[in-house]
């Protein structure tokens, strides 16, 4: 079942990013049930099945209402879903911030990167944003990779900045500006 026929859809060489859907949902809680997901996002650990349906209907409201759009991360030749990138929207400052997860089985293949590079084109070009940021655990090594190699910058570090499964966690902070990401477009 489609629930918006306007979501827009994105693809890569590899990777179709498009709208959740209700049939993702024993998939979606497949590859989100892991704790090493949980240990570097805000996503629940067990991850129950009410979750899965709970985030896709949440998904309809929040592009409806223009505060987000987020996006299943699919291998476009298997239709098998990965993982799940997104972008919120703060229609007043005119910028976004990019959220992401992939499955475990699915890390190391460049999969977040492609996606990550990907939406933040779309943010740039379709949303006309003017500024993107982004932030991450700063035991997650992983995502920072992720930022950097799609042009961000390091913009700082927050000290003790979520209490995250039973501790303080620092969390590092990039961006990048529409000006920039214009450069590196024009060398691409």
């Amino acid at each position: 079942m489609i629930l918006n026929s306007f979501f827009p859809t994105l693809e890569t060489k590899r990777l179709k990013l498009r709208q959740f859907e209700l049939s993702d949902k024993k998939r979606l809680r497949e590859i989100a049930n892991s704790r090493e997901i949980a240990e570097g996002t805000f996503i629940p650990y067990p991850y129950k099945d009410e979750f899965a349906v709970d985030f896709i209907e949440s998904q309809f409201r929040d592009y409806k209402s223009g505060n987000l759009v987020n996006f299943a991360v699919v291998i476009d030749n298997q239709d098998l879903l990965i993982g799940s990138m997104g972008i919120s929207i703060d229609n007043k400052l005119n910028e976004g911030e990019i959220g992401f997860w992939i499955g475990v089985d699915y890390w190391g293949n460049g999969y977040c990167t492609e996606a990550a590079r990907s939406v933040l084109h779309y943010g740039f070009t379709e949303r006309k944003l003017d500024k993107i940021i982004a932030f991450h655990f700063k035991d997650n090594i992983a995502s920072s990779k992720v930022l950097q190699k799609i042009g961000m910058e390091l913009e700082g570090i927050k000290r003790n900045e979520f209490w995250h499964m039973g501790e303080l966690k620092d969390t590092v902070h990039y961006v990048i500006y529409k000006t920039d990401y214009d450069k590196l477009w024009q060398n691409i």
